[in-house]
């Protein structure tokens, strides 16, 4: 993905008081909450799925804004990827740069393929109605 260093722009939320990381998925709330999006990002032309309707087009999925990440929760996700931080630039209260630095993959990060190769192993062996708890449909 890159060599060194990656600039990471992204629009966030507000951090959550005692719940450092959280995240808000965005399709799919109530009109209550897509009002409240919409009276916090006013200054903003508005976001598809944050704060106006999820447009439901076909194959306009990515025009909207599925998740709400709070800065915490950026900055967890880049250096759990591998990813550390190493600064941060805030041009307002709802959007942040994060420049971050290569590290490499971390060692709890299985290869490539690894978890598609253990599905298909277990697969290999299952049959619908075989194990407690799974019932086969209808």
């Amino acid at each position: 993905m890159t060599e060194r260093w990656l600039l990471l722009g992204s629009a966030v939320i507000p951090e959550v008081p005692g719940i450092e990381n959280a995240c808000v998925f965005l399709p799919g709330r109530s009109l209550p909450s897509e009002q409240a999006f919409a009276g916090a990002y006013r200054e903003t032309a508005g976001f598809p799925g944050m704060t106006r309707p999820f447009d439901e087009t076909a194959l306009l999925g990515y025009a909207n804004m599925w998740w709400g990440f709070s800065p915490s929760a950026l900055r967890s996700m880049l250096r759990y990827s591998g990813f550390p931080v190493r600064e941060e630039f805030r041009y307002r209260w709802n959007f942040q740069d994060l420049l971050a630095e290569a590290a490499g993959t971390p060692d709890f990060i299985p290869p490539l393929g690894f978890s598609r190769q253990r599905g298909e192993d277990r697969l290999a062996d299952f049959e619908p109605g075989s194990r407690a708890g799974w019932a086969s449909p209808g």
